[in-house]
Parts: C-alpha cells; structure tokens; sequence
C-alpha cells in the first residue's frame, strides 16, 4: 500500500481535501495474479473554523479512502 496523495487545498470559503492510495495485492498461491487499484477518496469543509476546517476535511478524505481500501480488500477475498 502506497499513500499516493494527502492534501488540502482552500479554495474560497473551502477546503477541499484528497487522499490517494496504491493498493497493490501479488498472489503466489496457484500462479501468479497481481490485483491493483487506485483508490481515492476526497472530502470538503466550509472554512467555519479557520485551519480546523482543513483538517476536518482531510480526515474526511482519508476515511473515506479508508474505507474504499478495506472494500477493495474484502472483494478480493471473495
């Protein structure tokens, strides 16, 4: 797994914040399979409250990512 990206950008009275992962799964079991994907998750906040804003979206972003990643994993599974 590879943190591809984690930002926050503020745009006018927002932040918008991305995060970005590189899943990459190798399964030597019965030949070789290699399962990749790019997961995204992304998350704004209004700027109510200055710098915090920036964080409450980012911790958005990243939870939503998160979850993504446990899914890609969970399908894979199965």
């Amino acid at each position: 797994i590879n943190l591809l990206k984690y930002d926050a950008t503020f745009y006018p009275s927002v932040y918008v914040a991305n995060t970005n992962y590189l899943a990459k799964l190798i399964d030597n079991r019965n030949g070789l399979k290699i399962y990749r994907d790019t997961i995204k998750g992304a998350g704004n906040q209004f700027n109510a409250f200055g710098a915090k804003s920036g964080k409450i979206a980012l911790n958005s972003s990243f939870q939503r990512a998160f979850d993504k990643l446990i899914l890609f994993f969970d399908n894979l599974n199965k």
